[in-house]
């Protein structure tokens, strides 16, 4: 459970990095 908890925090995290790497919006 705790894993799948941490997965989808990494998950969010990783689709905000392009968005915050990409500032172009």
């Amino acid at each position: 459970v705790v894993f799948g908890i941490h997965w989808q925090a990494i998950r969010l995290w990783l689709k905000g990095v392009p968005v915050y790497d990409h500032p172009s919006n």
